[in-house]
């Protein structure tokens, strides 16, 4: 029968998988590869040598370091890297460092082409996230060049989850910090193949020494779909004898995804530039209420960002990273808001002081307050300014298309003038407030359409394309809220200013959930996460 000659035939192959390669040595060394028990006899330093294939001999020398390469003839997409890793390195439910996908595309046959992708850490030479992590919790091993995460120093701040185009940081809810591949530095240093090579039942993970400089030089992506290396230089190496379709793509490369919403985020971001619009009405309109109403709102943004953090006792570490971080130059700059907000309340405050505490004062004191007030509320203005700046980098420096500098500063800039018009009509009213405020607003809401209809033309599958579709599809309720709210408060503000305020207020809110959740995350082909 033929299925039976095909079978016999099947037992006279070689071994041709590194799996096959040593389960043919192990047992049959020198006879005596496996005793009659089961038990190996053959001693660790004996099998080692019969990992050489998947892992360097050496170590890197100067300018090179460790990295991964992926033969995608050989890798099936049978996930057994994944459960290794999983499996070895104690993750949670849920929790994986190593991650399959997909390309799909057409043969110049025409028949069905796909290609299924494992990816983990790309072990960068200028890794995004230890550049932004504002705690120093990732460092790089100047030897073998692998990109560890210190667990110990985390905040689970996640703003590394934001600049890794990889999707490679993974937040563990449970323990309120980041966590991620680690190339399983500890089983390298002993000569000792990683869980995920190890584990291949094809051989298709290895690990290499690589040059740097090379890494440094590569343009294009380490594989279609994946983000430009431009940004982090990755090192992974995927390698293929077979031809590529001119016309490959992760499958539903075109569909949109909602992204997180971050609500600390938006509160934070809100709330902050409501408080440094007010601070610059303060200037224009000085006034007790303002004052305070500022000092309110800005210390509540600021607060905010804390519900953000996994650990948030440890968020004073979040200064360390300033010389590279623009989340700590964030954090630094609205502590000085803070105080500058705190000065301008109190400077505020002379005339609700218990009458015992200003006969206690010296007569000097409070004149000297009332003439230091413009001085301090042109600093917390300042102040603001700057932190919002920080703001607008954090975002900018993720290299995301639509979180560009001209985009980024136009929605925050925007609505640091439109509160800070409102509150001048509000606290101030008079109709040239009034018109003021309502031109802001309508200036920001046009300005925002043709930013997304612009996106809408973009190129199929573009990142600012998605981003749109995000929006225009399955976020049109919020979509159509924010300019819905927007158009309400800007007419409002002609009839009750304290009515315009909110509703541009909560306007707003729509616009920064919009930021968030409908901004295209770059991640390796076929990837997806909630």
């Amino acid at each position: 029968m033929p299925l039976s000659r095909l079978l016999a035939e099947q037992q006279t192959l070689r071994p041709v998988s590194a799996v096959d390669k040593f389960s043919d040595w192990h047992d049959n060394h020198d006879g005596q590869g496996v005793q009659a028990g089961g038990t190996c006899t053959v001693p660790y330093h004996a099998q080692a040598r019969h990992y050489q294939e998947l892992i360097p001999v050496g170590r890197p020398g100067a300018g090179e370091q460790f990295a991964f390469e992926v033969n995608l003839d050989t890798c099936t997409g049978c996930k057994g890297c994944v459960a290794a890793c999983h499996s070895l390195n104690g993750l949670d439910d849920n929790e994986s460092w190593r991650d399959i996908g997909q390309l799909v595309g057409e043969a110049t046959s025409g028949a069905a082409w796909q290609q299924t992708v494992t990816t983990a850490c790309h072990h960068c030479v200028e890794p995004g996230c230890l550049q932004g992590c504002p705690t120093k919790a990732y460092e790089k091993d100047p030897i073998s060049g692998i990109v560890r995460h210190l667990d110990d120093q985390c905040i689970g701040c996640q703003y590394c989850s934001l600049k890794c185009p990889y999707d490679v940081p993974k937040y563990n809810a449970k323990l309120g910090i980041v966590r991620k591949c680690d190339m399983c530095h500890q089983r390298l240093a002993a000569g000792e193949a990683p869980a995920c090579v190890q584990a291949c039942p094809n051989g298709a993970i290895a690990i290499r020494i690589v040059k740097q400089e090379a890494a440094m030089a590569r343009t294009e992506p380490v594989i279609t779909g994946a983000f430009r290396s431009d940004y982090t230089k990755p090192t992974t190496l995927y390698i293929s004898a077979k031809p590529k379709p001119k016309i490959a793509a992760p499958p539903q490369a075109d569909k949109p995804r909602v992204e997180h919403g971050h609500l600390p985020l938006v509160a934070m971001l809100v709330l902050t530039q409501a408080a440094a619009g007010a601070c610059l009405a303060q200037l224009v309109a000085p006034s007790r209420a303002l004052a305070w109403t500022a000092a309110v709102v800005g210390m509540v943004g600021i607060h905010a960002s804390i519900l953000h953090l996994g650990q948030p006792l440890k968020a004073w570490k979040a200064w360390l990273g300033w010389r590279t971080s623009w989340l700590s130059r964030e954090i630094i700059a609205f502590g000085g808001f803070a105080g500058a907000l705190t000065a301008l309340g109190a400077v505020w405050a002379g005339d609700f002081l218990p009458q015992p505490v200003r006969e206690r004062l010296p007569e000097e004191v409070l004149p000297l307050m009332a003439k230091c007030a413009p001085l301090v509320a042109l600093g917390a203005a300042g102040a603001g300014l700057l932190g919002v700046f920080a703001s607008v980098m954090v975002y900018v420096d993720t290299k995301r298309e639509g979180w560009s500098l001209r985009w980024t500063l136009l929605r925050f800039g925007g609505t640091v003038l439109v509160f800070g018009s409102v509150c001048l009509a509000a606290f101030a009213p008079r109709w040239e407030f009034q018109v003021l405020a309502c031109t802001m607003a309508l200036v920001k809401l046009v300005a925002e359409g043709r930013m997304l209809s612009g996106f809408l033309r973009a190129t199929a599958g573009s990142s600012n394309r998605l981003t749109a579709l995000a929006a225009w599809g399955p976020l049109r309720p919020v979509t159509g809220a924010r300019f819905a709210l927007g158009l309400a408060g800007a007419l409002a503000l002609f009839a009750n200013p304290w009515v315009a305020l909110a509703l541009l207020a909560a306007g707003e809110i729509c616009e920064r959930l919009l930021f968030f959740k409908a901004q295209h995350a770059p991640r390796m082909p076929g990837v997806s996460h909630a």
